[in-house]
């Protein structure tokens, strides 16, 4: 199986670095209009095409990880070469029947990933074109099995996906900032806050993962009759802490819709 990926920036390295383990590095060809990011890719081990025809005629799956601005272009430029390859594209807004009509091509798969594939912990949404097999999906899995959790959903789904989940690493990470904060505030150093912070959301996380517990188990869990718990739970519903993320991530999806 060989990979070419077109783009190698910092999702197209990213994905690139967790495709490598699973197919191998001498296995993947990279190409990127920048030469410098050409450069990189050699360092980083992959292959590197002189031009984007090679990368296209060497390869089995066609990874699709450039600009939204230039992909266009670029998929009427390469159209005739791809027509029978299987396509997967991670460009936001670009639909399934959008690509086959610029490229004649059947074989396609959309992918929404997000930034936490930099480290092989990503959380990634795919949807299948009409013409995707079930050797194309089984491939397709295979090939971006190193890269995180994969979840498949419909199409018309890929928005909220992309304000939940795609933008989601921003919002719980504005999350984090403000308990690191809470934490300075009651006397702890930034760096120990963090660090406390950091453990206390991975505990929490793996406790529901591995227990199979969802969001209220927890909050019962850990709130006692007139406890700290829960004056600092009936604090944030005070507040809307609930309204203000269902809203943020609403009109993340508003926004994803106009782009599109």
């Amino acid at each position: 199986m060989k990979v070419g990926i077109f783009g190698y920036g910092n999702m197209g390295s990213g994905l690139a670095l967790c495709i490598g383990k699973t197919v191998g590095r001498e296995n993947t060809v990279i190409y990127d209009i920048d030469e410098n990011k050409r450069n990189k890719a050699v360092e980083d081990g992959f292959g590197s095409a002189i031009d984007p025809y090679f990368l296209c005629d060497v390869s089995d799956l066609i990874l699709i990880a450039v600009k939204p601005t230039d992909v266009e272009g670029l998929l009427r430029d390469i159209s005739g070469r791809i027509r029978e390859k299987l396509i997967v594209s991670i460009v936001a807004g670009l639909s399934t029947e959008r690509i086959a009509s610029l490229t004649g091509g059947k074989r396609i798969i959309r992918v929404m990933p997000n930034v936490n594939v930099l480290v092989g912990k990503g959380t990634i949404a795919y949807t299948c074109g009409e013409g995707v097999s079930n050797e194309d999906e089984e491939i397709f899995l295979k090939v971006f099995s190193g890269c995180g959790d994969i979840f498949k959903i419909k199409e018309d789904l890929m928005n909220s996906f992309t304000a939940l989940c795609g933008s989601g690493p921003a919002f719980v990470s504005q999350f984090v900032r403000a308990l690191n904060l809470a934490g300075v505030r009651e006397g702890f150093d930034s760096q120990t806050s963090l660090k406390l912070v950091l453990s206390l959301i991975e505990g929490t996380v793996t406790l529901m993962k591995e227990k199979g517990m969802d969001p209220d188990d927890i909050v019962y869990m850990v709130s006692s009759p007139g406890g700290t718990t829960i004056e600092g739970v009936r604090y944030m519903e005070e507040k809307g802490f609930g309204g203000i993320v269902i809203n943020t991530v609403r009109e993340a999806r508003k926004r994803a819709e106009n782009i599109g």
